[in-house]
Parts: structure tokens; sequence; C-alpha cells
């Protein structure tokens, strides 16, 4: 959990290399809770009991069957999905509630409360509104942490150090100096540039929270002494800390290092494709005129995203395959995990001020370069958004009664023009059922959405640098 709030600060969890530490340490953590299991199964004689290592490995399968069966079948069922995504709170009370219920339920069969809690986090992380519930439980988890060392604090014993110094100084050399260099060889040999492998091997400079756990559970069997406990407890702390310097300076060690680390270059090395996917357009909400965004993001062939926090349109959009994110515009780490600072044009049907703004003010920050279209109730807001810097707002009742008193303008009165017109609008209507599989307009004929797009893309377009011949 610390080499992932680590990577999260650094925003790099969805680089190759923060990838594959994290994919080594779930392995750790699925092998240490093997072991775990192992010693569950341990008689009081100092054997292990076939029989009694069987059966808990079938309880542990049958209810880790069934639970994941439930948590794909039910859980995403559109009237829980729209019960508890609809409420921040509920979503997060939900996740908190599933976790522990998880957690003791396998303590019931004879597991750990921790290998639960693993469980049931892999339950949630295949669910559509997981990366919303991750968000949601950052805050907990940070808590947690620091109870978690207030922990390891409490069991360290410092008559015991000087006794197990010897200890204590070989642990930190395997766990801090040998363990790094296994995991660098390992990615290397897999084809990794020596800079993936060697930021990958840095993550792994520590011991694992499962460890503790381990020697904890072993202690409470009489299998160990305190002494060890506290060796442990102090080598936890120290490759931690030292861990946390590696990774907040990784970059810098690197280039110091980068020639010696050349023997760990491969000739055919995979590409480092690690960076985020990159969104040239994003729209934040579905409804409000969104599908006509949608309908000219699809036209313009660029790659878009759209995110909205209404589940039932997620669900509508993941059956149209429309690429599409749950979330709240309105949460920064969204916005980055996203990639809108890589973002050409963003356009918001929201109406809501202080979402709009929030966005805004990030993109000044992020990603001035980019265009920014947004929605407003009133002029007085639209002027606020067009002062932050916003290229274009939109107001829903001005630009009708602008485009109606057009018509009226251009029909001299007849009423066969306002039956024609009539007709055409409820065709448009009933269109944004099926707006992805209806054909291509005739291209004088613009919508608002179109027009605007196409207007503001042709702003944004990078000029090619493909020399005049």
């Amino acid at each position: 959990i610390v080499v992932l709030k680590l990577l999260s600060d650094k925003r790099e969890t969805q680089r190759l290399y923060g990838k594959i530490a994290i994919g080594m340490t779930l392995v750790e953590d699925i092998a240490a809770a093997v072991v775990i299991l192992l010693l569950i199964a341990r008689d009081e004689a100092g054997g292990f009991a076939l029989g009694a290592l069987v059966f808990l490995a079938f309880k542990g399968l049958l209810a880790g069957l069934i639970i994941y069966q439930f948590s794909q079948k039910v859980l995403i069922l559109p009237s829980l999905q729209k019960t508890v995504a609809n409420s921040q709170e509920f979503l997060f009370l939900s996740a908190i509630s599933w976790g522990f219920g998880i957690a003791v339920l396998f303590e019931q069969i004879g597991f750990s409360q921790e290998v639960g809690a693993l469980f049931a986090g892999i339950c949630l992380a295949s669910l559509p509104y997981a990366q919303e519930v991750s968000s949601r439980l950052r805050p907990l988890r940070d808590f947690f942490i620091v109870l978690f060392f207030i922990t390891l604090g409490s069991q360290l014993h410092l008559d015991a150090v000087g006794e197990m110094l010897p200890v204590i100084l070989m642990g930190l050399a395997v766990v801090v100096l040998l363990k790094p260099i296994v995991a660098l060889i390992i990615v290397s040999l897999a084809g990794y540039t020596k800079q993936t492998s060697f930021k990958a091997a840095a993550m792994l400079g520590q011991a694992g929270e499962f460890s503790i756990i381990f020697i904890g559970l072993a202690l409470s069997r009489n299998l160990i002494s305190e002494q060890l406990l506290t060796a442990m407890t102090v080598i936890a702390l120290v490759s931690i800390a030292t861990s946390t310097y590696i990774i907040t300076y990784l970059d810098k060690i690197y280039k110091r290092l980068e020639e010696q680390l050349q023997i760990f270059e491969r000739d055919k090395a995979r590409p480092d494709a690690d960076r985020k996917k990159r969104y040239d357009l994003v729209l934040f909400g579905y409804q409000k005129g969104g599908h006509e965004f949608l309908r000219a993001f699809v036209q313009l062939k660029r790659p878009y995203v759209v995110v909205d926090y209404d589940p039932e349109m997620i669900e509508v959009m993941e059956h149209k395959k429309i690429h599409c994110i749950f979330g709240d515009a309105a949460d920064p780490e969204l916005l980055e995990e996203i990639g809108l600072e890589n973002a050409k044009l963003i356009v918001s049907v929201m109406s809501d001020r202080n979402t709009n703004m929030l966005v805004l003010d990030w993109l000044n920050h992020h990603n001035p370069d980019a265009a920014f279209i947004c929605m407003a109730d009133t002029p007085k807001e639209a002027t606020e958004l067009y002062e932050l810097g916003a290229s274009y707002v939109m107001l829903p009742h001005f630009i009708g009664s602008e485009k109606v008193s057009s018509f009226v303008r251009r029909s001299r009165l007849s009423k066969t023009e306002f039956d024609a017109y009539r007709q055409k609008h409820i065709e448009h209507l009933k269109s944004h059922d099926n707006i992805l599989d209806e054909p291509a307009r005739p291209k004088n004929h613009k919508k608002l959405g179109h027009t605007i797009v196409e207007n503001i893309a042709e702003l944004t377009k990078v000029k090619s640098t493909k020399p005049k011949s």
C-alpha cells in the first residue's frame, strides 16, 4: 500500500514501470496469503494435516467463487448501480461495508481478515464504478496507513534491538539491496529497457505489509519470539523509510547510475508504451445536448471519452459502444486520470457553475492551450466563465430563442413553413436514441454542437511539420 500511495502521489500509477511494480507487489501479496493459509492449517503437533489443508482450500475456493459471482452478477445490476452510484456518501459506505463484510466472512471460515479484504478489493476492481470508489477511499486509505505505522511503533521493543542487530542488518541487506537487484534482473530479462527495469525494481526495496501480518500470526501461535517480531518491525520501518526517499528521488538516482545500468539494456527491448491514453476530445455529460457534441466527435475521428456521473447514462453508452468513464468532473484526480492535460477540446454540457469553474481553473493551471466549451444558466454566469478564460459559453434559452426568432423572420409567417420546421425538429429528437447508427447528414446541415466543435477543432489543429515541396 505504501508503493501504491507513492505512485499515486507522483501521478505515475499508469506508467509502465508503475504497473510492473504494482503487479509484482500483488504477486508478493498472493504468495504471502498462500503462506498464511499454510500457517493457519498447521496443527498443534507442528505438521500440516493434508485433510485440514484441503478442506480449508475447498472452503476458500467455494466462498471466493460465490462472492465473486455475486459481485459480478448482483452488484452490476442497473437498479443497484443507480442506487449506489447516485450518492457519493452511499457509494463510499457501500465500498467500506463490502470490504469489512468480506473480511469478517473469510475470518469466520478459517482465513485471516487481511486475505478477505484483499479478495474484496479484487471483486470491486472489475465494477464499472471502481475508479470512483478508489478516489473516494483515498483519504481513508491514508488514514489507515498512519494507523499501520502507529501499530508498528507500538510493537517495537528498543531493548531487543541491540540483541537482534545482526538479524536486522542481514534482513535490511536482503530487502533493500538483494530483492531490488533480483527484480531488476528479472524485469530486464523480460525484455524491458534499463530505465523501466530499474524504476520498477526500485519500487520493491521494502518489506511488505503481509510480512508483518505473517510474523504477527506466527507470534500468536508461539512459533517465534517477540525479539524476532521487533527485528521484523525495525526492518519494515527502515526499509519503508529508505524506499520512500529512493522513490521520491528516483529520476535523479537513475541519471547518476545510467551508465552503470547499461549492462541491463536489451538489444531488442520492449517499447516503453507507458503513457496514459490520450484523448484529444473530452465531453462531460451525455444528456442536455451532449448527443450532438458526441456525434461531432465521432465524425472528427479523434480519440475521445465521455465522462458522466449518472450510472444509467453509463449503461446506455456502454450498450452503444461509446467510450465512457463513470466519474465526477469536480474530482481533480479524475481529471488527471483521463489525461485532461493533453486534451485539445473539452466540452461540458453541465450547467453547474461551480463544477465548470473548477474544471476551467484546472485547465488554466495544467492545460491553458486547450479550448473549453461549457454551459451556463444566466448571462451573469456566462460572463464569469468568459472572464476565467472559457472559449465559448452556451446559454440554452438564449440560443433557442435566437434560433427560433431567426426562423420566424425567414418563415414569412407561413403555417406550412412552421409545419415543415416542426416535423424536422421531431425527426431530430427521435434520432437521439440511435445517434451512432444514423447515416451522416449533408455537409450543409449544421447543428449547434457540430458548428462549435468543428470551428474550435480548426483553431486547435496542430500545424503539419512536413516540409513544403
